[in-house]
């Protein structure tokens, strides 16, 4: 998975690179900029994944990142992918500390950097890092990462939502409040909580949704800057109730920076976490906020240290749905979270795309952490028939809904025949045996038995 930096032409850049007011971008404004328009062949590598950093030579000459667009995908005119969020950044610093996959860099040559870029070129991990740091690192961000609750009516009201995430009750209180002092935040929230809740009349739901839509397209940076998030510490917020409840951040770096601040103002329960360390998640876990904690997904090297610091962390007790996918998970990683005495309340794991084979699964269907699970995703995972028998004979699948075993080559007829004689996964609905050894002829035999199967 390779990211990679194209440059935006004095053109595309006076025409593109426009906040959403219409204003030609300067240092530090967020252009929502959805699209490359480019199909060089170059840039075809994101095809498996990564993100595209659009650059600009600005005079004299200095290095302007405009814009990241995150997993973007190929339509016939170039890239397109969720409008950017990230502030446009000076990274001239930079200039001779990015190497690119080739190894040399950009011209150091005065007046010869905008024609070194001319050509998309592939960036490394270490090259993406440092630019992810550089907008990270922004004014607005550390603001944000040192700017503590104040002490006072409006801290108390905020205490109260985030202490009760499920109670709207404190929420309208801070909405009226929020109303008195003319903040058409209040309205947002007492209008989002009443979508939430249901308690308003289904005529009125259309426009309700209409109104919440309207004030946060006006107002959200504003908004969520004063949440402790301000544009470009996280990819992607999502509202509920008035509230971000759930954050997706391609730099766990940017987020961590502010997350104190975020979290002492906005009941976030969700995250996704890209580009973590190790380092990062242990900092994480032994934060005050994160017992609350109901959803994190999580993306970076280390698998089996992260899966070790995630079983031994008593703050996650409350964790309901958790994704490790493509974290290079072994055996021994699985058996770290299978031991783990905290991830019991666990009804969502996604281990897609690891490596903890038959091992892995005999220690996780012989755990507890599985008990009260709904949705196991095990896909890809050079699990064998011996992988399913240990599934089919686990004590603590009551509760599964949906098993995701697909992409596992050696799943045979046998497992097949292992899991339909089987009664321990009374609830099992939906399973998932694409890309297995399974004869077409016996496929009719799982239709038979649930109500939902994909090969």
């Amino acid at each position: 998975m390779a990211s990679v930096m194209v440059i935006v032409s004095k053109a595309a850049f006076k025409n593109d690179v426009v906040t959403a007011e219409g204003k030609q971008g300067e240092l530090g404004d967020v252009c929502p900029i959805p699209h490359y328009r480019s199909r060089h062949k170059s840039i075809d590598t994101l095809q498996e994944g990564g993100a595209l950093f659009l650059v600009t030579v600005r005079p004299p000459e200095q290095l302007w990142l405009c814009a990241v667009l995150e997993s973007p995908r190929a339509l016939s005119d170039g890239w397109y992918g969720e409008p950017n969020v990230v502030p446009i950044t000076d990274i001239s610093a930079l200039r001779d500390k990015i190497k690119f996959t080739s190894g040399k860099g950009m011209s150091q040559k005065a007046g010869a950097l905008a024609m070194s870029l001319q050509t998309p070129r592939a960036l490394t991990d270490e090259d993406v890092a440092l630019i992810r740091g550089a907008y990270g690192g922004s004014a607005a961000v550390a603001a944000a990462a040192d700017d503590p609750l104040p002490d006072g009516e409006e801290a108390e009201l905020l205490r109260a939502v985030v202490e009760a995430p499920s109670d709207y009750a404190p929420r309208i209180v801070y909405a009226d409040w929020l109303s008195d002092r003319g903040d058409p935040r209040g309205e947002m929230i007492a209008l989002a909580c009443k979508l939430r809740s249901g308690d308003i009349y289904f005529s009125e739901r259309e426009a309700a949704r209409a109104r919440v839509g309207q004030l946060l397209r006006a107002h959200e940076s504003r908004w969520a800057g004063e949440m402790g998030l301000p544009d470009g510490t996280v990819s992607r917020r999502h509202w509920s109730a008035g509230f971000v409840e759930s954050i997706e951040a391609t730099s766990a770096s940017s987020f961590l920076r502010v997350a104190n601040a975020a979290m002492a103002r906005t009941p976030i329960l969700r995250m996704s976490l890209l580009d973590i360390t190790a380092g990062q998640l242990e900092q994480l876990v032994s934060a005050p906020w994160a017992a609350r904690l109901q959803g994190l997904k999580l993306l970076g090297d280390s698998g089996e240290k992260i899966a070790e610091i995630l079983a031994g962390a008593p703050s996650l007790a409350k964790l309901e749905r958790l994704n490790l996918c493509s974290m290079e998970l072994s055996p021994d990683a699985a058996e770290a979270l299978a031991s783990s005495s905290h991830l019991r309340n666990l009804r969502r794991l996604a281990l897609t795309a690891n490596a903890i084979g038959d091992e892995g699964v005999a220690a996780l269907a012989r755990s507890e952490v599985l008990a009260r699970c709904e949705v196991l995703y095990l896909a890809a995972n050079e699990i064998t028939d011996d992988g399913v028998r240990e599934l089919a004979a686990s004590p603590y699948l009551k509760s599964l809904r949906e098993l995701g075993l697909g992409n596992n080559e050696d799943i045979s007829a046998k497992g097949l025949d292992a899991m339909l004689q089987s009664t321990a996964m009374p609830q099992l609905r939906r399973v998932e045996l694409d890309a297995t050894a399974i004869p077409w002829k016996r496929q009719k035999d799982a239709h038979a038995r649930w109500a939902s199967v994909r090969f």
